[in-house]
């Protein structure tokens, strides 16, 4: 099928993701299956993304992230909320939309919860990281970050607060690009009621 707008609209095959065992997978023809995996494994699914041969899913509601080998056709799973972050911060809240820059973290948005924010997850290690909580309760309280995009030379990090209306634009304190040649994150507390930003930096 060529690609296109109205691919889906063309002639064509569609193939389903069907979950055939505890860490199998397979396209499949019916979508009776696809729908009972979809349904079982990652309903309400929202943000997915290709990272060097891996698709990454994320399933809102239930707090699932979904990794997906599309070479070994086997995959992993993993909750989100599991706590345990690396630099503080509390991801609990329903995991959306899931980017990389260069295949060394993939980027997360947060929907509802009083601290909505940006949040990381080293593919290397697993370990996952806060990049930034709003801490403002009565304004951003329920809120949702969104549209994460990064700059051309990986310097800047851009996302939204979407109710509110509030553009973040996020930079290393060092100037350097987002994932350069350090991966230390430490936190820094903004005062008066701003949102407190977690910055990469240097050790």
């Amino acid at each position: 099928m060529e690609p296109g707008w109205d691919m889906l609209h063309r002639p064509g095959t569609l193939d389903y993701l069907v979950i055939t065992g505890r860490n199998t997978f397979t396209w499949s023809r019916s979508l009776d299956d696809g729908r009972r995996t979809a349904h079982d494994w990652f309903p309400y699914s929202e943000g997915v993304q290709h990272v060097d041969g891996k698709l990454f899913l994320v399933s809102k509601k239930i707090k699932r992230l979904l990794i997906f080998d599309l070479d070994r056709m086997t995959f992993t799973y993993e909750q989100t909320d599991s706590g345990g972050l690396k630099n503080g911060g509390a991801f609990y809240n329903d995991p959306d939309q899931v980017v990389s820059l260069s295949g060394k973290y993939v980027y997360f948005t947060e929907d509802g919860g009083s601290t909505p924010g940006v949040y990381s997850r080293e593919l290397s290690t697993g370990d996952y990281y806060t990049i930034f909580e709003a801490d403002d309760y009565n304004r951003f309280d329920g809120d949702e970050t969104s549209g994460i995009a990064f700059s051309p030379d990986g310097k800047r990090l851009y996302c939204c607060l979407q109710r509110a209306g509030v553009f973040f634009q996020v930079t290393r304190k060092d100037g350097q690009p987002f994932e350069g040649t350090s991966m230390s994150l430490r936190f820094h507390q903004m005062k008066d009621g701003e949102p407190r930003k977690y910055y990469r930096a240097y050790s």
